[in-house]
């Protein structure tokens, strides 16, 4: 029979040859610590901060979560799961900034599993390198995952693009990368961009910033298409297409001219939306078949000498307080917008030749031009403000 101090010396040995195993933990970033994500005690297991801190991303098991109300940011570069045949795991809830500068990398050794969910927002800081990789040490048995889920947002400044093997956000050796068809995608560099890495169809694609946005693949917009500031579209030579669902958006644009963006077809049922800023008009480009609803909510739309239909009644005209839509050439509204939304401090300016002018609740009516222009079908409601420039004569019938 052993003796009491065999059998201590045995467990000893025991516990030296087999370490203790750590449990797994899920950790949430912390509001006060969500500054610098990189860093492992800004982690805690309570998301008040009032549990234990993380020690280090090397347990297996664990389980990182950014809240949905955190806005974190990685502020160095950080080498996230760096143990071998670990299985570790972040979810972006909330948001995670990249910084300028930065790369964060989803790293395996041997067996290990690494996967990177996000469902908030994923953003990008710097406009020419890989901020987000992959790699991997010894036996590449494992796997590392990436995925951008339904209605998550990713936006990037790059001016190669999203997704690809070159010096894109997002470097896609070594990950097996999800890109869902109803998440959100934004370019926003300063300069022109390469459409690159996006799936055949996205929610929202918008483009701000400045520079000419260039597709690198056919594309369907299923949600809102929203050109802002300085950004223009180009087809690169691949097709754009829109959902029944869809809108077009010219957002904070300052004056601009409608291109490519705007096919003469599209009749997407979220319709077109001009947005531009106080002062500043979108001019058409061209004529619309099949445009389904128009909201002014900002600055002038200017049709020029274009005209803007749809095939059946039903459509929403909708000028808001102080925004104007002039007429040019011998267009008018057409009457299949059969809800007019005009708001009393609303304009409308017929300045072309030849014009019938539609009979509708007006809040200001402009009339420039030197020919009589009609009023069809019906007179105008007494509460419209008229003004005339250059003496037109209006024209209402007698009934």
């Amino acid at each position: 029979m052993k003796s009491p101090v065999l059998k201590i010396i045995i467990v000893a040995l025991l516990l030296l040859s087999f370490p203790g195993r750590v449990e797994s933990a899920t950790y949430y970033l912390t509001a006060s610590g969500a500054g610098s994500a990189q860093v492992a005690s800004n982690w805690n297991t309570e998301p008040d901060g009032s549990g234990t801190a993380a020690g280090s991303f090397t347990v297996s098991g664990d389980i990182f979560i950014i809240p949905p109300d955190i806005d974190g940011t990685v502020s160095a570069n950080w080498i996230f799961n760096h143990i071998q045949n670990s299985v570790m795991t972040l979810e972006v809830n909330g948001s995670l900034s990249i910084n300028q500068g930065v790369v964060m990398t989803l790293y395996r050794k041997n067996k290990g599993y690494t996967t990177m969910i996000v469902r908030g927002s994923l953003i990008f800081k710097d406009s020419g390198i890989n901020q987000l990789i992959g790699t991997y040490q010894g036996a590449n048995n494992g796997e590392t995952r990436f995925s951008l889920l339904p209605g998550a947002t990713v936006k990037t400044p790059n001016t190669a693009g999203l997704l690809g093997t070159g010096t894109q956000s997002l470097r896609t050796t070594n990950i097996i990368i999800a890109l869902d068809n109803a998440a959100n995608y934004y370019f926003n560099g300063s300069t022109n961009q390469t459409l690159s890495g996006l799936p055949t169809r996205v929610n929202d694609l918008v483009l701000e910033g400045s520079g000419t946005k260039t597709l690198a693949s056919n594309l369907t917009v299923n949600g809102y298409l929203s050109l802002r500031q300085t950004a223009y579209f180009a087809n690169g030579g691949y097709t754009l297409s829109f959902g029944p669902a869809s809108s077009l958006e010219y957002k904070n644009t300052g004056n601009r001219t409608t291109g490519t963006e705007f096919p003469a077809n599209f009749g997407g049922a979220g319709g077109l939306i001009i947005d531009p800023g106080t002062g500043y008009t979108v001019s058409l480009s061209g004529n619309k078949t099949a445009l389904t609803n128009i909201f002014i909510r900002s600055g002038t739309f200017d049709m020029q000498t274009y005209t803007l239909s749809r095939a059946t009644s039903g459509g929403t005209l909708s000028i808001e307080a102080g925004t104007t839509l002039r007429i040019g050439g011998t267009g008018s509204i057409s009457a299949n917008y059969s809800v007019p939304i005009l708001d009393c401090t609303s304009n409308i300016e017929y300045y072309g030749s030849n014009q019938i002018v539609r009979g509708i609740n007006y809040g200001n009516l402009l009339l420039s031009g030197v020919v009589p222009k009609p009023c069809s079908p019906e007179p105008l409601p007494s509460a419209t403000i008229l003004s005339c420039r250059e003496q037109p004569n209006l024209l209402q019938p007698t009934h």
